[in-house]
This record gives C-alpha cells, structure tokens and sequence, in this order.
C-alpha cells in the first residue's frame, strides 16, 4: 500500500498550491490530518511548538534498557501522524518548503477531522479511564465488524461517541473511538451504562 505522503507529494507535484481543492475558507482553523514521513513526528512537534500551533501526537510509554537500568520512554503511539489544529493557510506558512509535515490527501483535497471526532479521541486518550490502548490503522480498521454505535453515560468518558464491539484477537468487545478512515483507539472501559446513538 502506498503511503500518504507519496500520493500528497504526487499531487503536489502535479498541481500548484493555488489548485489544490479546498472546500473551505483557507483561513478557517480546522484540525488536519497531517503525515510526518519516516517517523520523524518529533520534529513536527519542535516545529509546531516554535510557531505556537496546536496539534496532537497521540504518545505511548515504551520501557527499554540504558547502562543497565530500566527507563521509560515516550514514542509515538502511531507512526507518521500528526493532527494539527490551524488554518490551512498558516501551516503552509510553516511547512513551506519542508517536508516535515505534509497534508493527508482525500483525494487532492487536506483531510479535515471533524471537531466532535477529535475531541472524542483527544479526550479518550487523555483520560486515563482506559487500559493501554490499541490503536488501530486503516488496514486494522477495515476488520472491524460494525456493531452499535453509543455515547458512554457516566464516568469520566461520559459523553464519548464510538463503537462498543469486537476487536480481532480480543476476548471481549471494547469501546472504539475512531477519527474515520485514519486511525482508531480500542480498550476495555467499564461504565454503568451507554446509550445507542
């Protein structure tokens, strides 16, 4: 399977920035989905952080072995992705000629997240009311079985939209928050009740 960043160079390349296809305001902050090609995301992240943009990394602890001793360290949980919250024209003014960053293409048009998805994912990941979670790519994704989609009731997910179904290789169904067609997160949560939505 192609990568994102192959087919956004390629269409990049055949097309200038002026015919791009936007169905937006250029000015309008919006969050994109955004490719870090060969994993260098915490570049993206410096970049972003010198020009004060918003954006999202979802990070995993990874332990490993220094000089003998045991010492945890944090990793992009997904490789290659980067949720950055601007308008289009201000990360063009960052990402100008650098190819730290380049936009995820639906198919010549940036990807936008919609608020509420990226706010449900954002929030799930920052909870902490979760086991470690899955994250599942688009090819992960696409082995899914649809089943009801539901709104958590109570507790400290309450609120969220996702899925509540089986996992592959999981012994029990898990709640599944989901940025569509990009990246999904999967884990155990216990609460009272949901509501099918």
């Amino acid at each position: 399977m192609r990568r994102y960043y192959e087919l956004e160079k390629e269409a990049v390349g055949k097309q200038s920035k002026d015919d791009m296809r936007l169905t937006y305001d250029p000015n309008e902050i919006l969050w994109y989905a955004m490719s870090s090609p060969f994993r260098r995301e915490m570049k993206a992240k410096d970049l972003l952080d010198a020009h004060h943009i918003e954006y999202f990394i979802p990070m995993k602890k990874r332990l490993e072995i220094r000089d003998g001793e045991i010492v945890t360290r944090e990793e992009p949980a997904v490789h290659n992705f980067v949720f950055v919250h601007d308008s289009y024209n201000g990360i063009m003014k960052v990402k100008k000629g650098l190819d730290i960053l380049q936009f995820i293409l639906n198919p010549l048009s940036p990807i936008v997240v919609p608020q509420r998805q990226m706010d449900d994912f954002v929030r799930f990941y920052e909870s902490g009311g979760y086991d470690e979670p899955e994250f599942l790519t688009p090819q992960t994704m696409g082995q899914l079985r649809k089943n009801a989609r539901v709104v958590i009731g109570d507790g400290p997910l309450a609120g969220i939209a996702g899925y509540y179904q089986r996992v592959k290789g999981a012994k029990h169904k898990r709640f599944i928050v989901m940025i569509e067609g990009l990246v999904a997160m999967a884990c155990s949560v216990e609460c009272k009740f949901v509501k099918v939505k």
